[in-house]
């Protein structure tokens, strides 16, 4: 098979060997040490290819070693001969010529890669050039070892341990890399581990070298295996993750491959390490176990947990915010409106007060306020949180859970309801007429004012409890108590402590009996006003369950300070004034004074 293409390729390829001849000496430093016209490197390459191609055009194997060959009529080795010839004449070492050559070769090599010729052809072309340049060696050698065979020999031990020490200092450096590391050929054979490989697999060098990588280190694991890719594609390849067995165990690893290329260009094989990150993969499962625990605990918490910021920006870690007030988490979590934007104004200072305080404090604070719904609706919230500084003491962020306490705030409310006000009238029960008329007596005395205490009773209300029963009794019961609330004067109203609705004056104390002070009147003629108005709204009928009823009223007053100095003996005299007015027939007032000589 003639080799017309390689043959073309050598004829005009003169420039492309210049370029990677003039290449390799370059980072072989042989640049300093070598001709360096351009001229003088063309004729370094000019003699060699010229004697290749005269040889490619009569022949199609490699050429033959044959030890009683004359190297003078062999053409490539005659010129190894010339060349030992002239170097002994000059100051050229040995090594020199040896090393130019070899880079001679390489570049005869790569353009052997670069001419694209077909499979066939290309390894007949490599198997021919290397054994021509093989010639010219052997040529130049034998010669120089004719010529200098003591300088030779000492020249050649001094490589022997040049050449090994290098070996030492890389098998040095290989056996202590933190990481397994293992060597294969171009069989997949493991040729070389190291420690760090020994002490993760727990097994010896012995037992490995000469095995098939993916029978004992890999075990067939991977379906395209990436060290022998990359042998294949003269490329390289980084942290791919795998699960291997090593002492009976599975390891995660992160693998990091690449082929090996020798002087002469071809992939003897490759080399591989191993990062085991065993405890980061189970570190980082555990972290997500305890995150998905978290998590859990958190979506089935009652508690809307937040990070918040010190302009009152804040982060939700789950969507339990929607739910409670309609607005998304998303609408917080991007800046684009703030918590305090959602608090009910008139709590918005007081909540700005314990922060405050916090701040001055231990930096924990529990506090309870109210916020506005994305539909208008109001809700009471707890909030406990913990505010976090940096070494400068200054804000860095605030963690904290909010509860929704509406239903408790509701419960609340109802129990202070019912311990302060009569559940059928809804009017201030005893308790809660005693702390009204106590605050009220303290304002006349200190401004000398008068206060009237009207006693009311309905009359014949047990016939009708009797007759028509509790339930329109009840009904009677709450009828008298808003007509009582309509004759008031509007300044006949005491506000109830922390409280912002207002009440009147006007209490129940039990059965069908009604207390009312009246504060603040200049004259007695007053409250006798306000008794007679009482007895005409009264007058009035009252339909109750479709019952048509009439009740009436006996009224007793008494005044302070003139019936009375306290609380206790005004309303025990109005009573006695009450019990006067039934005795005159009922359905009438009278006050304390006209019954002193009864």
């Amino acid at each position: 098979m003639q080799l017309n293409e390689f043959i073309h390729a050598l004829e005009s390829g003169g420039d492309f060997l210049l370029k990677r001849l003039h290449f390799y000496a370059a980072e072989s430093s042989y640049i300093g040490h070598s001709s360096t016209t351009e001229q003088e490197w063309r004729m370094i390459l000019r003699e060699p290819a010229r004697r290749l191609i005269n040889y490619l055009k009569n022949h199609s194997e490699p050429e033959g070693i044959h030890v009683d060959e004359t190297l003078q009529e062999n053409a490539s080795a005659a010129l190894g001969v010339l060349e030992a010839k002239s170097h002994c004449q000059g100051e050229d070492k040995f090594t020199m010529f040896l090393g130019m050559a070899k880079l001679v070769r390489q570049a005869f090599i790569d353009l052997i890669y670069e001419a694209n010729l077909r499979e066939e052809e290309r390894k007949k072309a490599l198997a021919i050039t290397h054994r021509f340049f093989d010639k010219i060696e052997l040529g130049f050698c034998t010669e120089w070892g004719s010529r200098h065979k003591m300088d030779l020999i000492e020249e050649l031990q001094a490589i022997n341990r040049k050449m090994t020490n290098e070996k030492n200092k890389y098998q040095t450096i290989f056996q202590s890399m933190a990481e397994p590391t293992f060597v294969v050929d171009q069989e997949m054979r493991v040729i070389e581990v190291n420690v760090a490989f020994e002490r993760f697999f727990g097994i010896s060098s012995q037992e490995i070298k000469g095995k098939k990588c993916a029978e004992t280190v890999c075990h067939n694991l991977c379906e395209s295996c990436p060290l022998e890719k990359s042998m294949r594609e003269s490329s390289s390849f980084s942290n791919m993750e795998a699960v291997i067995p090593a002492q009976g165990e599975k390891k995660t690893v992160l693998i990091s491959g690449s082929s090996l290329k020798d002087t002469t260009g071809i992939y003897p094989g490759g080399v591989a390490i191993f990062q085991n990150i065993t405890q980061r993969k189970q570190a980082e499962e555990a972290l997500r176990e305890s995150e998905r625990k978290y998590r859990l605990l958190i979506d089935n918490l009652p508690n809307i947990v937040f990070k918040g910021y010190k302009d009152w920006s804040v982060d939700f870690h789950d969507d339990k915010i929607e739910s409670l007030t309609g607005y998304k988490r998303e609408e917080f979590n991007s800046r684009r409106m703030t918590w305090f934007d959602i608090v009910v104004k008139e709590d918005i200072e007081r909540l700005k007060d314990i922060f405050i305080e916090a701040l001055r404090t231990d930096k924990s604070y529990v506090r309870e306020y109210r916020i506005r719904t994305k539909t208008g609706g109001i809700l009471w919230v707890q909030e406990g949180s913990q505010i976090v500084c940096d070494r400068n003491g200054d804000i860095e962020f605030i963690t904290g859970a909010f509860l929704d306490i509406t239903v408790r705030k509701e419960a609340e409310e109802k129990v202070q309801f019912l311990a302060y006000y009569d559940s059928i009238t809804h009017l201030p029960n005893r308790q809660l007429f005693k702390e009204y008329m106590t605050r009220a007596l303290a304002l006349a005395k200190r401004h000398n004012r008068l206060l009237a205490t009207l006693f009311l009773d309905l009359d014949h209300f047990k016939h009708i409890n009797d007759t028509l029963g509790h339930r329109v009794g009840d009904l009677l019961l709450k009828g008298v108590a808003d007509r009582l609330s309509t004759v008031l004067r509007t300044s006949d109203v005491i506000t109830r402590p922390h409280d912002e609705k207002s009440t009147t004056n006007v209490a129940r104390f039990g059965g069908d009996e009604f207390v009312i002070c009246l504060t603040d009147i200049s004259q007695a003629e007053y409250a006798a006003k306000i008794a007679q108005r009482i007895l005409s709204k009264l007058a009035n009928v009252f339909v109750l369950d479709g019952h048509e009823v009439f009740v009436s009223s006996s009224i007793g007053i008494s005044l302070y300070p003139c019936d009375g100095k306290d609380m206790d003996t005004l309303i025990r005299n109005a009573d006695v004034a009450m019990y006067h007015a039934k005795k005159l027939g009922r359905n009438n007032y009278q006050f304390y004074a006209n019954t002193s000589n009864i």
